[in-house]
């Protein structure tokens, strides 16, 4: 069943709803407290580097907020302009009701906007749910980063998922300019 959501970009006043989410999305939270180190403050810097391409976006139901996602630099270098890193978080107990995939499409509807034709999303290895998420709506596995993640005695692989998006008729505007 799909909740009827409302998408809309994230204010300074959402930081610690964000925070809430974010803790209760770990899987491994009563293993290692792994998210324990990001508080208040990690989350208004986060909210004060958002830019048009770098957009947070807030999933909201009776004007509740249920789910965020937010889209950063990939890799941090001009030739990766095209490409964001995504990252996204429900509530739990929303999980596999739609609101997930209504962020994802808000962000694929904007993305001319944006201005990506590439998203990557760095997913742990036991995170079973983001894992069938993200390969359910088009992502594939690009790459396995064995053994990288570490919190307390365990240790964890993390999947690189990604999507490519075909160039929209009305983006050509990078070849026009140099020709």
């Amino acid at each position: 069943m799909a909740l009827n959501c409302v998408v809309r970009h994230a204010e300074f006043e959402d930081a610690s709803v964000m925070l809430d989410i974010f803790r209760q999305c770990d899987p491994h939270s009563t293993l290692a407290n792994r998210h324990n180190d990001i508080n208040l403050l990690d989350v208004m810097d986060w909210l004060e580097t958002i830019t048009d391409r770098h957009p947070i976006f807030m999933a909201e139901q009776d004007q509740q907020v249920i789910g965020w996602c937010s889209l950063e630099a990939f890799y941090g270098l001009p030739s990766f302009d095209q490409a964001c890193e995504i990252s996204l978080y429900v509530l739990p107990s929303l999980q596999g009701q739609g609101v997930g995939k209504a962020l994802l499409e808000h962000v694929i509807q904007h993305r001319q906007e944006i201005g990506f034709l590439h998203l990557v999303a760095y997913i742990y290895a036991g995170n079973d749910n983001s894992l069938r998420f993200f390969k359910a709506n088009e992502f594939q596995t690009w790459g396995k980063l064995p053994n990288i993640a570490r919190s307390e005695e365990r240790v964890e692989d993390v999947y690189l998922l990604g999507r490519e998006f075909e160039l929209l008729d009305d983006s050509s505007v990078m070849e026009e300019e140099f020709t």
